[in-house]
């Protein structure tokens, strides 16, 4: 079983780097910033253009942000990305009921308090059955709550897994999922404790920004409705064009904002992406089996475990444009080295084998694949 270093407390310092050494990583923040105003099919971007780098961390390639978010060679950013969404809303289904079911009791509490006050109903027992059905709702609200931070770690956890064997179907395998999460739950902890900072960095300068922006415009709400009173010598008409003159000026800095947060959710979004690159490496996904193996380190806690037995069955070299790593047999290649001879089998296929980043086979079986040429993408082996 290959060994990493530990990335405790780095990964997020780990994956800044990798983005600020990346050619032109500002234009494409930018632009998937852009894109990610497109509903669902934006999202599946900027998830899959971040996911599928991350990929590629999990197999310990320092690879840089890939030269063209769209036309890349043998990329699967649509499909991961379209996977990921699906991950993300079975994951987040049953937190947003629970959570709804809360708020529902509270809301409910609170109205029919406001009711009986208001109907001069209101006795010592109702007020007791009130609080205590609005205590209640504030306990499921807040296990809603609770259960809507155990998805994040679920999504992103499901989804890695998920591209290492190109199948949605592995990252709904909850039990596996958890099996990670427990073995290296502190890990999480520091993406996620830095993904939060992130984002609070983030509201602040935009509440900032927002504070100035909508100063400028009360002020110019005042100063029209003033002048509707009389006090500039406007009449009412003309003070009502001024006040929508003022709103239709303030539309394209509203605009401007909320491009700015899309940029911003798409660049946290990167950095979250490559540090759980960098966390799943530590599981040495080229000797992950089928989808239902025991992974690694599961495979290390049984009795009588030799260290020959983390080797995978089928290992096959890939090269990357820096470092170089193990990887599975790919199922079957694009093109064999020589002609089959008659009665010849070929080799039995390895289905549900995770998928390793590497070139579009060459014809070289078991042999390392070339480097990536530049502007082009490892391909994930089908």
């Amino acid at each position: 079983m290959a060994t990493y270093p530990s990335m405790n407390g780095r990964y997020f310092s780990t994956a800044w780097n990798d983005i600020k050494n990346s050619e032109g990583w500002i234009g494409k923040i930018f632009l998937l910033g852009l894109i990610n105003f497109i509903p669902i099919f934006g999202q599946m971007t900027v998830y899959g253009y971040a996911f599928e780098w991350g990929h590629k961390a999990a197999w310990g390639m320092h690879t840089p942000l890939p030269k063209k978010i769209y036309g890349r060679k043998n990329s699967k950013m649509l499909r991961w990305g379209w996977f990921a969404l699906v991950i993300l809303f079975v994951c987040t289904v049953i937190p947003a009921i629970v959570t709804g079911i809360g708020n529902a009791i509270s809301d409910s509490s609170t109205a029919a308090q406001t009711a009986a006050m208001y109907a001069h109903h209101y006795h010592a027992s109702m007020a007791s059955g009130n609080v205590l059905l609005g205590a209640l709702g504030g306990v499921i609200a807040f296990v809603g709550f609770v259960l809507s931070i155990a998805a994040v770690f679920f999504f992103w956890v499901g989804t890695m897994r998920m591209m290492m064997y190109d199948r949605l179907g592995t990252g709904l395998q909850f039990g596996k999922v958890w099996s990670m999460i427990k073995h290296d739950f502190g890990g999480l902890l520091r993406i996620f404790g830095m993904s939060i900072l992130c984002f609070v960095v983030y509201f602040i300068v935009f509440a900032i920004v927002v504070a100035i922006v909508g100063a400028g415009v009360i002020g110019t709400l005042f100063v029209g409705a003033a002048a509707g009173s009389g006090m500039y010598g406007m009449d009412n008409e003309a003070a009502l064009g001024f006040i929508l003159m003022a709103l239709v000026s303030a539309l394209p800095l509203v605009i401007v904002l909320y491009y700015l947060s899309s940029v911003a959710e798409a660049f946290i979004q990167l950095l979250v992406s490559r540090a759980l690159g960098y966390w799943t490496r530590q599981f040495d996904v080229a000797s992950w089996g089928k989808k239902d193996d025991p992974l690694p380190f599961e495979r290390a806690q049984e009795p009588g475990y030799a260290a020959a037995d983390a080797e995978p069955q089928q290992p096959a070299a890939s090269a990357d444009d820096e470092e170089p790593v193990a990887q599975p047999q790919p199922e079957a290649p694009d093109e064999p080295e020589a002609p089959a001879q008659p009665g010849d089998e070929g080799p039995a296929a390895a289905p549900e084998q995770p998928e390793a980043p590497s070139d579009e086979a060459s014809g070289q079986d078991g042999a390392a694949k070339a480097a990536p040429q530049e502007g082009e993408d490892p391909k994930p082996q089908q």
